[in-house]
C-alpha cells in the first residue's frame, strides 16, 4: 500500500516534468511528516489556497516562515534553497549535525546558506567570516 504523498492534479495528470510549486511541496511535506492540515494559516496570499491547510499546519510547527511581506506565495516555484531548509526545519538537522563532504563556492552570503551547508554536510570551519 502506498503512502499518499503524491497525488496528481484533478484532471487525472501527475505533469512530472512540471517544477513543484511551494504549495504543492507543503502538503507532500506535510503528508510526509503526518501532520493533521488544520493550522492556523496567517498567510494573506495563502488563506483561501487549495493547500492553505498544509501550509498553516507547517507554519504553525515553524517549518516554514514565509516572506517578510506576509505572503507565502503558494504558487511560485520551489527552489532548492526553500526546499532544504523546509526539510532541514521537519528534520531538525543543523548546522552542527555536519561534516565536510564537498566545497559548495556559489553559496556565500545565501538567505539559505546555513541550511545549505547544514543539509549537505559540510564544515563551516573554512567558510567563517
Amino acid at each position: 500500500m502506498g503512502k499518499g504523498l503524491l497525488s496528481g492534479y484533478p484532471d487525472g495528470t501527475f505533469k512530472p516534468e512540471n517544477p513543484m510549486t511551494r504549495a504543492e511541496f507543503a502538503t507532500v511535506l506535510c503528508r510526509y511528516l503526518g501532520m493533521e492540515t488544520t493550522g492556523t494559516n496567517s498567510f494573506s496570499d495563502a488563506q483561501d489556497h487549495w493547500a492553505a491547510g498544509a501550509i498553516g499546519a507547517l507554519a504553525d510547527a515553524a517549518i516554514v516562515t514565509g516572506y517578510p511581506d506576509g505572503t507565502f506565495k503558494p504558487d511560485n516555484k520551489l527552489t532548492r534553497a526553500e526546499a532544504v531548509t523546509m526539510i532541514n526545519r521537519a528534520i531538525k538537522m543543523s548546522l552542527g549535525d555536519t561534516a565536510v563532504t564537498f566545497n559548495p563556492t556559489d553559496i556565500g552570503g545565501h538567505w539559505a546558506e546555513q541550511e545549505i551547508l547544514a543539509a549537505t554536510n559540510v564544515d563551516m570551519t573554512p567558510y567563517k567570516r
